[in-house]
């Protein structure tokens, strides 16, 4: 709790602002009255520190198809291979497919995905690109 808060806390016997507060921080504290002794149960909402926690980067994908006699096969594969990813959109394939591009935009990757999506396109004959999403 921030210090300005503390001191609006009051004793319910003594009225005192004199708290002492438990050394760990959590949900339900029992705050002493250093002048009376009394007991004050106070739920506590605490900001948690995510100064140490990092988030995982994306990366667009995009797929070369080498001509529309392949596209088809490569729209099979490429929903195949790359199910694994947790922000893949099969229909978007497909609807780029059915336009006649040559050039499709697979989507978001997360980082960890990346390496294992290059890999899976290559094995499958589509060449592909990944860059790192603004």
């Amino acid at each position: 709790m921030e210090p300005d808060l503390l001191q609006t806390m009051n004793c319910l016997k003594c009225g005192s602002s004199n708290l002492e507060r438990p050394e760990v921080a959590s949900a339900l504290e029992i705050w002493i009255c250093k002048d009376c002794g009394g007991e004050l149960a106070v739920h506590c909402h605490y900001l948690p520190d995510l100064s140490g926690i990092t988030g995982h980067e994306l990366f667009i994908g995009t797929a070369f198809i080498g001509s529309s006699a392949e596209a088809l096969k490569a729209l099979i594969k490429l929903k195949k291979v790359l199910a694994f990813a947790e922000r893949f959109e099969p229909f978007k394939l497909e609807e780029q497919q059915k336009a006649g591009k040559l050039t499709w935009e697979l989507g978001y990757f997360l980082d960890f995905e990346v390496e294992q999506a290059k890999i899976a396109c290559a094995n499958i004959g589509v060449t592909t690109s990944f860059v790192r999403a603004d």
